[in-house]
């Protein structure tokens, strides 16, 4: 897991001040080694900052560059499956000289150029230059793990891993105001558009590549997930699905590091952790580690329910403990490393990454993924019960389904699930209108920046449209919502720790099966995660049946308590009320008022506009 940057200027040559600076605001992503490297007679240059984990010599160091000079490349992320793939080109006579995932990608492109990125397992973003055609190839992940963003100008192009590096070039980096409202008003939408907070700043899509030349550039989608999964012969069983995540384990512990696991206690890290436990290379080697955060004394504390798995499995952990004070000193720092607007502060992360980067570990396996592709979100159950009843099937289901959405809040009633019931979409129309639903205070907050365009409008004409409301609703949480925004921000806040992210969930194989897959092994008898609950019979029961799991996010009510008084310092500043980018004045009034009722649900409410004033002081400086 590394930093890439890129520059090409046609018309002039780069000064190598210029691509280092640029290169080595990404050095927390990569803190063992960083490279810098001028091509085309100074035109293009490749930079690389990297965090060592498979073969960690410097012969694997970036850029790299081909035996016969024409390609140059700058990777981040893992490719899984490249003890298989060096095998394949070893056969058609591909002869090593390092032991990396770098230089397999790098003798894959040379082989099959584009169709290269079919056969890659992994995560990744990277880019190579061509000396022979003076051209810049980019490319990203089927699902967007690893980011890649870039910047045209008349005469080249900018490209790196964040959004921050920008702020070291000359072209500086810039809010733009229309979307600053636009992703305010929906921060979950942040990921599912090309667009960027940042002005002239454009993100390559998930599954896209890119051709960068002097007549500009060429973008392509080379993968798309509802294709794959028309194009599978048959539906996959449970058997196949639980070898799929298994396999799908085994091959992220491939590293030449030792590897924590970031348990929570819910069921999906759970499921990760209790699998990694079985696996013979980690029994023998005893190389895992879990590291659990916390918030002690407090409801939103679940540290007993990942205890409970650790003791299960013998495992050695570490408990990361955040209390107020530790939060007020790391909440602009945490805030700034994710470059975007957020719903919510996500502080707790933080200090969970830190804490393994404290105790000497590079890489993290995780859970993401498991909510949007076994239906985790009690959302999801109104969303299926909505299919029943337009089926007019399965009576005994709808009564679980039923069943459980009433359990889902303590002391509902027959009113609340009749409620909930008919809130159910019963159109893709409905659906699309759910997922636009606004703050009417943030709307008048960012008055003077009218939204009229939304990123889920894009999404009308999905060819997917014509499946259940239940595997559309997966469909759009895992690809345009909130998969990727959660994606965005772990990799932010991890990498800005230098660590490195692995999930098994999102592997694409064990994708394309989920999806193809029956809704039983979604939902069952009022039970979400179904697959998980059923057939993980070695994680603790009281796991399994778990219903009150909730995201790791800091007490509320800190904020107008512990938290206040930095709170008032953050929008008592002349920038937050001569800001440009909302109503000063009335943000402002708003959140003090807030903090004085302790009306703690306002303020997380208005949490986005705190966020952009927090960005919007802070990248002058950000390189210091």
């Amino acid at each position: 897991m590394c930093g890439i940057s890129a520059l090409v200027d046609y018309s002039h040559p780069i000064p190598p001040s210029v691509l280092q600076t640029f290169n080595r605001a990404l050095i927390h992503r990569g803190p063992d080694n960083q490279t810098e490297m001028l091509l085309a007679d100074g035109r293009a240059g490749l930079g690389h900052c990297r965090l060592s984990i498979v073969d960690t010599s410097e012969h694997a160091n970036q850029p790299f560059v081909s035996q016969d000079k024409r390609y140059v490349l700058v990777f981040n992320g893992e490719i899984y499956n490249y003890v298989e793939l060096r095998t394949e080109l070893e056969a058609n006579g591909v002869i090593f000289r390092t032991g990396s995932d770098t230089e397999v990608l790098l003798h894959a492109f040379e082989m099959w150029q584009e169709d290269c990125l079919q056969r890659f397992n992994g995560m990744w973003a990277f880019v190579i230059w061509d000396n022979h055609t003076r051209r810049l190839f980019m490319s990203r992940d089927r699902f967007g793990v690893k980011p890649l963003y870039f910047r045209l100008d008349k005469h080249g192009i900018a490209v790196a891993s964040e959004q921050k590096a920008f702020a070291a070039h000359p072209g500086g980096l810039v809010i733009d105001p229309q979307q600053a409202a636009r992703f305010a008003l929906c921060p979950e939408a942040v990921e599912s558009t090309s667009d960027t907070l940042y002005q002239h700043v454009q993100k390559l899509l998930p599954g896209e590549y890119a051709w960068f030349s002097e007549q500009g550039v060429s973008r392509h989608r080379w993968w798309h997930t509802y294709t794959e999964i028309k194009n599978l012969p048959r539906p996959a069983c449970r058997e196949e699905l639980l070898g799929l995540f298994q396999d799908a384990c085994q091959v992220r512990t491939r590293t030449d590091v030792n590897i924590a696991v970031a348990l929570s206690g819910g069921l999906d890290s759970s499921a990760v952790t209790g699998t990694l436990c079985t696996l013979p290379d980690i029994q023998r080697d005893k190389k895992l580690t879990a590291f659990v955060g916390s918030f002690p004394d407090t409801p939103q504390d679940e540290y007993k329910w990942a205890k409970m798995v650790t003791d299960h499995y013998r495992l050695p952990s570490h408990r990361v403990a955040v209390d107020p004070s530790r939060m007020a000193n790391s909440l602009v720092t945490s805030t700034r490393s994710l470059e975007d607007v957020n719903a919510l502060p996500v502080v707790g992360q933080w200090h969970v990454y830190q804490g393994m980067r404290d105790a000497g570990f590079k890489v993290s396996i995780e859970g993401h993924g498991g909510d949007e592709l076994l239906a985790g979100y009690y959302r999801h159950l109104s969303v299926y019960a909505g299919d029943l009843l337009r089926a007019r099937r399965d009576p005994l289901e709808l009564a679980y389904t039923i069943g459980a959405i009433s359990s889902s809040r303590p002391g509902s009633d027959s009113h609340f699930v009749r409620s909930t019931l008919l809130q159910a979409p019963q159109s893709q129309d409905e659906l699309h209108t759910k997922l636009t639903h606004v703050s009417p205070l943030l709307k008048q907050l960012f008055g003077q920046h009218e939204v009229t365009s939304w990123p889920v409008e894009e999404r009308n004409n999905a060819d997917y449209n014509r499946e259940d409301l239940l595997f559309q609703k997966l469909y759009e949480d895992f690809h345009y919502y909130t998969l990727p925004y959660i994606l965005k921000n772990y990799d932010r806040l991890s990498m800005a720790n230098s660590v490195e992210i692995r999930s098994p969930f999102l592997d694409y194989r064990f994708v394309l099966a989920a999806f193809n897959s029956d809704a039983a092994n979604k939902i069952h008898r009022g039970q979400t995660k179904a697959l998980l609950r059923q057939n993980f019979t070695q994680i603790p029961v009281a796991i399994r049946q778990r219903r009150d799991k909730s995201g790791f996010t800091h007490p509320p009510h800190w904020l107008c308590n512990e938290l206040a008084g930095w709170l008032t310092s953050v929008v008592s500043q002349t920038r937050f009320v001569q800001t440009g980018l909302f109503d000063g004045r009335k943000a402002q009034h708003h959140i003090l008022q807030s903090i004085r009722d302790k009306d703690h649900q306002q303020l997380m409410q208005l949490w986005p506009i705190i966020n952009l004033a927090i960005l919007e002081s802070g990248y002058d400086n950000l390189t210091d």
